[in-house]
Formats: C-alpha cells, structure tokens, sequence
C-alpha cells in the first residue's frame, strides 16, 4: 500500500508551508527545526512511493524508460517551481520595499541588493528594520503560494491507483 503516502505527504507539506508562512522562522531554534524537518520529511513522503506506481504499471522492458521519464518531469517541476517561487520572492520583496521610505538605498533593484545585502553602510537602523519586516512578509507570502501548490498537489493525489505490486 503506497498510495497513503503521497497523500499524506501532500497534506504535510500545505500544512507545515502555511505554519511556516503564518509563524514564520527565527522565533526558536527548536520550533524551526520542527516546522523545516517536517516539511523536507513531507516532501520526501511524495518522492520515493511515486516510483512503485511507475514500475508496476510498466512491462519490465520499460521500466527503465517510465522511470527517467518520471525523474525528467520530476526535475523540469523542481525548475520551474524554484523560478516561479523566486520570481514571486522578488515580486513581493520589490513592492514592500518600494513603500519604506530610503529604499533608495538600495538602488534600481531594491529586492536583489537587500538579498545581496549590498547596503554599503549607507541605510539607517529603522530603515534596516523596515527592509527586515519587509522580506520577513514576502517571504511569508512565498510560503503561502508554495501551500496553495502544494493544496493543489494535495487534491491531484487522490487520483494516484493503487496498483497491487508485482510477486515476483
């Protein structure tokens, strides 16, 4: 039986990203293990069990061909869901600090420099702290969007067959 554990993990992983979204991290030491463990645990509980429906669906002489198939997309996901997670990091970070006041010292690009921290000593303690506020919120808005992916994950995991393995 393996169809329970991406569908448990899919849960996992909407509810550990919306806790992390809503608590958000550097509260405790002990709390964000807890929440990061268990979202790397959660998505480790959809990687391996997504295989065996692959290689039971398969005649043997393709297994190896459903398999790099599996891992391609697996990977292309992995891209595209790192560029569109950043893309909106950026996105959420340009406009909050396009509202603080002496987000001019960050220059043209104020969401790259602040993840860069090319500050060069020129912005003042407020200011900092409003640049920290800021990429606190967009990150958690980040953790949000990744949930509502992971949600919908989570609603396409029910249509995984459980396939009965192979005897031999």
């Amino acid at each position: 039986r393996y169809r329970m554990y991406p569908i448990a993990g899919a849960a996992a992983m909407t509810l550990f990203c919306v806790a992390i979204a809503l608590v958000g991290l550097g509260h405790s030491t002990v709390l964000d293990t807890v929440l990061t463990v268990g979202l790397g645990l959660s998505f480790g509980f959809q990687l391996a069990p997504v295989v065996v429906p692959v290689q039971n669906a398969l005649p043997l002489e393709d297994t190896g061909i459903g398999l790099g198939t599996v891992m391609f997309f697996r990977l292309i996901g992995g891209a595209l869901g790192v560029a569109l997670l950043t893309a909106l990091l950026m996105a959420e970070l340009n406009t909050a600090l396009a509202a603080l006041p002496g987000h001019q010292a960050l220059g043209a690009d104020p969401a790259l420099s602040l993840l860069r921290m090319e500050l060069g000593g020129t912005a003042s303690p407020a200011v900092l702290g409003g640049f920290a506020d800021a990429a606190r919120t967009a990150f958690s808005h980040v953790f949000l969007y990744a949930g509502a992916i992971s949600a919908f994950t989570f609603a396409a995991s029910f249509g995984l067959k459980e396939i009965p393995l192979r005897s031999r």
